[in-house]
């Protein structure tokens, strides 16, 4: 009796100390994993935030290109519009110019006149 008392307590520590170390590999094993899973995650997060930072990176691009675009469309807009106004008023101020001349080539012209009037009179009066 004595002995298989002995035997029986040897057994079932024998039974808990080989299940110790099989809980102790699950014990290790479920570490590894979670390391493994937090690993992952860390990963996935850094990934993520690339992909981001590159998609931000490119709308900005998209959007700095846009509006130069704009702004080149509305400056010619503006230059094209300066541009019809300059050579208006270009054909303004060559008509002016042209109509100053014509009065000015009147003026000439009756001043001319009336010299001649008056050199003729100065001849009838001698």
């Amino acid at each position: 009796k004595k002995f298989d008392a002995i035997h029986e307590r040897y057994r079932s520590l024998s039974h808990d100390s080989s299940a110790q170390p099989l809980k102790t590999m699950q014990e290790r094993l479920a570490q590894v994993q979670r390391e493994a899973d937090q690993r992952v995650c860390t990963e996935v997060e850094a990934a993520v935030a690339r992909v981001r930072s590159v998609e931000m990176s490119k709308i900005r691009m998209e959007e700095s290109a846009k509006h130069a675009k704009q702004l080149a469309e509305a400056r010619d807009e503006l230059e094209g519009m300066w541009q019809k106004k300059l050579e208006h008023l270009r054909g303004s101020e060559a008509e002016f110019s042209e109509k100053s001349r014509r009065t000015e080539q009147e003026g000439e012209a009756r001043a001319y006149q009336q010299r001649q009037r008056m050199l003729e009179e100065m001849e009838g009066v001698r």
